[in-house]
């Protein structure tokens, strides 16, 4: 038996100017990305940022969100994207919600926080069945204070189920091997994803693909020599 698997595989998010943030796909997650933002010396403030989701309507959301006592409690803020609209009880506020129909540009007003310190954070939460590709964001910016980012690194960001990435991941799979007497062997491929068995008997052989945050399609090839 003979295994050969694909190096990578996409997340299902279309290419945007280099590197960005992703949520990561599944079901009941919170994944966060939270910054301190300093806007003492300012009087108004409006943070900007390009976005791409692809979430279960009406069910899932991601936020905009902003605390001022370190985090005890968050406000949601609306964006020109978002809505209030909550027909099955799923949302905390201003949310995104089903597709963006491909990258966009967004801004939310920060000025009811100019003068003080305040943390901001992007949130996508999920309930416990059926999701979908989840929420990307790149170049983020507060002109007012000159932050900019676009996710080359994380930068002051502090990050929770949100991670960047800068093209596919890499892909992994499993392989068992089921004898006759049920007996089962598993081998995990190593970096090239090539695997050769030496086979005796019947056996019933199940690939895997596990790569965690996709649901893309794996694709592999495999072939049974005498």
């Amino acid at each position: 038996f003979r295994f050969d698997g694909a190096d990578d595989v996409t997340i299902g998010v279309p290419d945007h100017d280099g590197a960005f943030w992703w949520s990561g796909r599944g079901d009941s997650i919170d994944s966060r990305m939270t910054r301190l933002i300093d806007l003492r010396d300012t009087s108004e403030a409006t943070l900007t940022f390009d976005a791409w989701y692809d979430i279960e309507r009406d069910w899932d959301y991601a936020y905009v969100a902003a605390s001022t006592d370190d985090g005890a409690t968050w406000t949601t803020l609306p964006g020109k994207h978002t809505t209030e609209d909550n027909p099955t009880a799923a949302s905390f506020g201003h949310g995104y919600t089903g597709e963006s129909g491909g990258w966009i540009s967004d801004e939310v007003d920060l000025s009811e926080f100019s003068g003080r310190q305040v943390l901001v954070r992007f949130e996508y939460v999920t309930d416990d069945s059926v999701s979908q590709t989840g929420f990307a964001v790149d170049n983020v910016t507060v002109p007012e204070i000159g932050l900019e980012d676009a996710a080359e690194s994380d930068s002051g960001w502090q990050a929770e189920g949100f991670r960047i990435v800068d093209g596919p991941l890499q892909q992994r799979f499993v392989i068992q091997f089921i004898d006759d007497e049920g007996e089962v062997t598993s081998v995990w491929p190593g970096p090239d994803n090539v695997v050769e068995v030496e086979l005796s008997g019947p056996t019933t052989i199940v690939i895997a693909a596990i790569t965690r945050g996709t649901t893309e399609l794996a694709l592999y090839d495999w072939s049974l020599s005498p």
